[in-house]
């Protein structure tokens, strides 16, 4: 009790049992044994508090770990397109062409990304002079596009919104 002034006040503080609350738990206030009369109740730590050890998640990939790159998580169902298709979906698209490509190697690399936005077409490889049809690319939608605010204003964000909160 905040004000002890009874025996039975002190009798009911004596037999009272620590209880273990999780963080963001509530405590229970439903006060067995007393009357509103009786006065407020609080409640305080008890015990040696022990800093848990931190650790931060290693990066799966150098690039995140330097800075230059973000996780992702790839939106479910996938959507891929052919890259002389128009665009059915805003956001960010990583292109590739098949394994088997004679330029696949040096095309199919993680920076070979492009923001589009629905309904216009895919980047041409040919306008850098990349000898690689449209239609020999598949594009693949990473989501992360961006939100329409009043006035055509675009508001830019990256990263995962369930992992950002």
């Amino acid at each position: 009790l905040l004000r002890t002034s009874t025996e039975r006040h002190l009798a009911w503080d004596a037999s009272q049992l620590p209880l273990r609350y999780d963080k963001g738990e509530s405590f229970d206030r439903t006060r067995p044994g007393l009357v509103p009369e009786d006065g407020r109740i609080y409640f305080h730590y008890l015990g040696q508090l022990v800093p848990a050890p931190v650790t931060p998640p290693m990066p799966s990939n150098p690039y995140v770990a330097q800075g230059v790159a973000r996780e992702a998580d790839l939106p479910l169902p996938v959507q891929q397109c052919s890259g002389d298709e128009r665009c059915p979906q805003t956001g960010i698209w990583s292109a590739s062409v098949p394994a088997d490509h004679p330029m696949a190697k040096g095309f199919n690399q993680w920076h070979r990304q492009s923001y589009v936005e629905q309904g216009q077409p895919f980047p041409d490889p040919r306008t850098v002079h990349l000898a690689i049809e449209p239609a020999q690319i598949t594009w693949l939608w990473w989501n992360q596009a961006n939100a329409e605010h009043p006035k055509d204003i675009t508001h830019v964000g990256i990263g995962n919104p369930a992992r950002l909160g």
